[in-house]
């Protein structure tokens, strides 16, 4: 009974580095980072916060698309759009209107051409 268990780890290890090494082979690997960034709403919501907190979730967006292995990667299009979707997604999971306004200014003359912002309220 123990000889079957030994072969079934043996087994099972041996899929596992089978299914990194295909996973690792892949072109398209999808890598997920995140950052925290701990903030007050009410301060948020006045003019002075709202943009302290979004300048703070702009870094963090720079910090989690950035990679660390290329130093010259914030130059890149894969960084500039993981980086501006990931502002949008933090402000857009805030739901501070003040936060939003200080957005859609900075964006406002940033967009590329054929880029569309939408803002809930």
């Amino acid at each position: 009974m123990k000889i079957e268990t030994g072969m079934m780890k043996v087994v099972l290890m041996a899929c596992a580095t089978l299914g990194l090494g295909a996973t690792a082979m892949a072109k398209d690997i999808v890598v997920t980072s995140t950052e925290t960034v701990k903030y007050s709403r009410t301060e948020a919501a006045t003019p002075v916060g709202a943009v302290k907190l979004y300048g703070a979730l702009k870094v963090a967006a720079s910090r989690a698309c950035s990679d660390r292995s290329a130093p010259l990667s914030g130059f890149s299009d894969s960084y500039m759009t993981c980086k501006g979707a990931a502002v949008s997604r933090a402000v857009a999971d805030v739901q501070i209107d003040a936060v939003t306004a200080v957005y859609l200014q900075d964006t406002r003359y940033s967009a590329m051409p054929g880029t569309v912002t939408v803002a809930r309220r």
